[in-house]
């Protein structure tokens, strides 16, 4: 029987009626930087390499809400607005 892997994802959406950009989380680890370190970084550096990388501000990057679901992906997405 063959191993599968997955492989987590990085979704971002910046307006709600915008399709999201996804890309492998693979493109946000640094050289010589495990993959487990990069799903455990700290907001604010997640931030400025998801800015890097989609070549957007870290002010667009950083007004949105990151959400870690359980499945390990990381999700970005405006800041929900109830009521």
């Amino acid at each position: 029987m063959m191993a599968v892997s997955t492989v987590k994802m990085v979704a971002v959406k910046f307006a709600d009626n915008t399709e999201p950009s996804v890309f492998p989380a693979t493109e946000l680890v640094a050289e010589g930087e495990t993959f487990d370190r990069v799903m455990g970084l700290p907001d604010a550096e997640l931030t400025r390499r998801i800015a890097a990388y989609l070549n957007v501000s870290e002010a667009q990057v950083g007004a949105l809400q990151i959400r870690r679901p359980s499945e390990g992906n990381i999700v970005l997405a405006p800041k929900a607005v109830y009521g």
